[in-house]
């Protein structure tokens, strides 16, 4: 009975994506295409040539391996939700991904500028960290009238640890987004696409408004699905040029 009725949900599914694929534009059929040329099994490819080169010859810090093999998840990750949000037509979700792969790229051009600037952008981890915790505190002290002991116990241990890295003070002086595109050189351009896919990825009056504009907005989710497709496919080859300067041998260039 499970495998009959497993089946028969393999065979919608199957339907259901035939019947997706038939309904898709030709800009989007070529721009899903190329995604998958990328993710996930070239993504992993770069992971691999990553560990293996570097468990080796050392070349690239253990942190900032660590760094770069997260930003390529996190890119896998994000490819596949992009294709499956253009799929169901989910026009919010696919601005809120393509934003976030937008932000995504900065940050990857920004970290392989220099050792200084990816460890500004490790450090900030440490600060986010500790924004959060803020935030927690000061719900904590409107709903009880009193901060949390255990969390102001480990707001300080975290301070601690933050020393031990060389930060002497956290607070909100993490680096912006909008700041790391100046220094990229992307600034206008960023400015432009955030704003304009900030008016979908946000419970905006318009994103309200537009909400059942499924087949109205057909031609904006290919807009947004090919600008998702080239910052993540651009990323994965600033990353994977990256390791190349580090590790020009054959077997590294197969990637």
């Amino acid at each position: 009975m499970a495998g009959r009725k497993g089946s028969q949900h393999s065979s919608e599914d199957s339907a259901n994506g035939v019947v997706a694929f038939l309904l898709m534009s030709e800009q989007s059929i070529i721009a899903i295409n190329v995604l998958h040329e990328f993710f996930p099994e070239r993504a992993q490819a770069v992971l691999e040539v990553l560990k293996r080169e570097n468990s080796e010859a050392h070349k690239i810090e253990e942190w900032r391996e660590v760094q770069l093999a997260k930003f390529i998840w996190t890119l896998i990750l994000a490819a596949s939700d992009l294709e499956r949000a253009y799929k169901e037509k989910q026009t919010s979700t696919l601005a809120w991904l393509t934003r976030n792969l937008l932000e995504l790229s900065v940050w990857i051009q920004f970290c392989n500028m220099s050792p200084e600037h990816a460890k500004r952008f490790r450090d900030d981890a440490v600060r986010d960290l500790y924004g959060f915790s803020q935030a927690v505190q000061s719900l904590e002290l409107s709903e009880t009238g009193a901060e949390d002991f255990e969390l102001k116990r480990s707001q300080q241990h975290l301070s601690t640890f933050a020393q031990s890295w060389g930060i002497h003070t956290l607070g909100d002086d993490y680096q912006k987004v909008s700041g790391a595109a100046e220094e990229v050189g992307r600034g206008e351009i960023f400015r432009g696409l955030n704003k304009m896919l900030s008016k979908y990825a946000h419970p905006t009056a318009w994103a309200v408004h537009s909400l059942f504009s499924v087949e109205a907005d057909a031609e904006l989710r290919d807009l947004f699905l090919m600008d998702g497709v080239e910052m993540a496919t651009d990323s994965l080859t600033a990353i994977r040029n990256f390791i190349l300067k580090s590790y020009p041998s054959p077997g590294s260039a197969i990637i």
